[in-house]
């Protein structure tokens, strides 16, 4: 039941944080201070305002050593503003558009290219998840199963004390720790399968609850086969 309440806690806010860059809108953005609306405003017009840009000034016909000669210097903002409404570059409006286009598209993209979709988690995620795994097999190998090392290559009928240390390291750090990572993407996509199998609440983390225990009960059958 942890496991998949966990699963779909993600699925939620993964999907949730997509939706939310899809429908991005600076003006609607929620501020823990209301006047900090205006000072994150007029930070992004300042980022995307090409009116603020430096212009670039060429002299034709001018002598080498001038053509290192600095730029102009930019117009200050406040000359921009008066000025705007006879010039040709965008309302400050239409910035904040630009903006949201920005979110809404390539930052959304970029967002999804890292991180996945909602039914997507990392392999490092998995491995970080399971490390407590990976170090008790390790405490297994060098407990020698909580015997003398020779006493347990003879319990499990191993030849020698180094093939018994051989087999349960490849075992106990390997194989078991490997198995648990492979089934973390398999446990959350049997609750997205969930979610998207029934509408009700309560059915979905039913559902969710038996196919989860159904991806573990399949990775416990490998581990025994192993």
């Amino acid at each position: 039941l942890p496991l998949s309440w966990i699963c779909f806690h993600k699925l939620r806010l993964h999907k949730l944080m997509l939706e939310q860059m899809d429908n991005f809108d600076l003006r609607n953005a929620e501020c823990s201070v209301e006047s900090d609306r205006e000072i994150i405003q007029e930070q992004v017009l300042d980022l995307f305002d090409e009116a603020l840009e430096p212009p670039l000034h060429v002299a034709f016909g001018a002598e080498d050593d001038l053509a290192d000669a600095p730029l102009m210097s930019p117009v200050s903002p406040e000359t921009i503003r008066g000025i705007r409404h006879i010039t040709s570059y965008p309302h400050p409006e239409e910035v904040i558009d630009q903006f949201n286009a920005y979110v809404r598209g390539p930052l959304r993209e970029s967002v999804e290219a890292s991180v996945g979709n909602e039914e997507h988690i990392a392999l490092t995620s998995c491995i970080a998840a399971n490390l407590p795994i990976f170090l008790s097999g390790s405490v297994c190998v060098l407990d020698c199963d909580g015997r003398d090392c020779q006493l347990s290559a003879s319990y499990w009928g191993y030849p020698s004390v180094g093939a018994y240390v051989a087999c349960n390291s490849f075992v106990n750090i390997v194989l078991t720790p490997l198995f648990f990572v492979l089934a973390c993407p398999l446990v959350l996509w049997a609750n997205c399968l969930a979610e998207k199998a029934v509408s009700n609440q309560v059915a979905q983390r039913l559902l969710g609850c038996f196919l989860t225990a159904c991806a573990i009960f399949v990775t416990f059958i490998c581990m025994t086969c192993q």
